[in-house]
């Protein structure tokens, strides 16, 4: 069947907006609706059986961010009674690094599917746009995630041309589990992370993600941006240092809205990365254990990180060794875009 789509000129792209169902009106996401649409994610995620929960305040922050536009890149249907029951969210990356990469992320509740239909569709021919408007040769690629079990949304996807591409785990450590004191070599100090090494740290990721998969470099203010996230502890949080610089970093977050769902208090290993020249001397291991530390020390329960089931530095089997263990699986979906458009 084909999209219900009606197309409206502006310069200087083409934008699509859905068609919208008998009692369905779409619009973009303004800052006022930032109760409707927690209540949104939540029924999703309930309904899902998603592991964590959007708290009020990370769609705050998301709305605040150095990249958002809410009246190009965000999109919602309304019922008639105002409850939003479908939305689409676009976080663009252009100009920088090796491609142009779009995250596109679409929700919609039960007996609304064909609305994230429409959601995929409005939020390529937006991302296309944008694309058309770059003279360069660069690949161009949108993503999406969706849970490994959420077969229908994956369907969704994968009826519009997006194939599952990479797979990724949740994994979890009790800290009931006994884990050793931090050990580092010769001329590399812990510290506890500080506002003084943000910028360091910053070059660190750049580098210490540069060879992953499907990463960009964040630019400045998103790192900044990151770094005051909702949950995020830079108290509970470590550098490696060798002659003043970062050579190993640990970001870490608590997210007490999500203890209820899980039936436990979690710490996050939220950014991890070990600059390339200093892989293989078990920093990470060691930013790990400081980390343990802290959570526990802070009456957290276990410890969780997420993991590319294929990153080329053997991280999945790092965690196993430190006693984690897969718990949720999540997949990520790609379409390449041709030069054309």
């Amino acid at each position: 069947m084909l999209p219900r789509l009606a197309l409206v000129a502006t310069c200087p792209i083409m934008w699509i907006v859905p068609d919208p169902l008998p009692d369905i009106a779409w619009r973009a996401v303004t800052e006022d609706d930032v109760d409707a649409l927690h209540d949104l994610h939540r029924r999703f995620e309930a309904e899902h059986h998603l592991p964590s929960r959007t708290s009020r305040e990370n769609l705050v922050h998301d709305m605040a961010g150095p990249k958002t536009n809410l009246a190009t890149d965000t999109r919602v249907a309304v019922a008639v009674d105002g409850t939003f029951v479908a939305s689409a969210w676009l976080d663009l990356t252009l100009g920088r690094g090796v491609k142009h990469r779009a995250f596109v992320i679409t929700i919609s509740l039960p007996g609304y599917g064909e609305l994230e239909l429409d959601a995929i569709d409005w939020a390529e021919a937006q991302v296309r746009g944008r694309f058309a408007a770059i003279d360069d040769d660069l690949p161009k690629v949108i993503r999406t995630f969706a849970e490994a079990n959420s077969t229908d949304r994956i369907a969704r996807y994968e009826s519009r041309g997006y194939p599952v591409v990479r797979y990724f785990v949740d994994m979890a450590r009790p800290l009931t589990e006994p884990f050793p004191d931090p050990v580092l070599p010769v001329g590399v100090e812990l510290q506890a992370w500080s506002d003084r090494w943000l910028p360091s740290s910053f070059a660190a990721h750049a580098e210490a993600f540069g060879d992953h998969w499907g990463s960009l470099p964040p630019s400045w203010d998103e790192w900044q941006h990151r770094a005051s996230w909702p949950g995020c502890r830079l108290d509970l949080s470590y550098v490696a240092v060798a002659e003043g610089e970062v050579v190993a970093y640990c970001m870490n977050g608590v997210y007490p809205q999500d203890w209820e769902v899980i039936g436990r208090k979690d710490g996050w290993i939220d950014v991890l990365g070990t600059r390339r020249a200093w892989r293989k001397q078990g920093l990470a291991s060691a930013l790990l254990n400081a980390s343990f530390r802290s959570f526990a020390d802070e009456g957290l329960d276990a410890a969780s990180i997420g993991v590319d089931a294929a990153n080329p530095t053997g991280a999945f089997h790092l965690y196993e060794s430190l006693g984690f263990r897969a718990e949720h699986r999540a997949v990520s979906l790609m379409k390449e875009i041709s030069p054309s458009g």
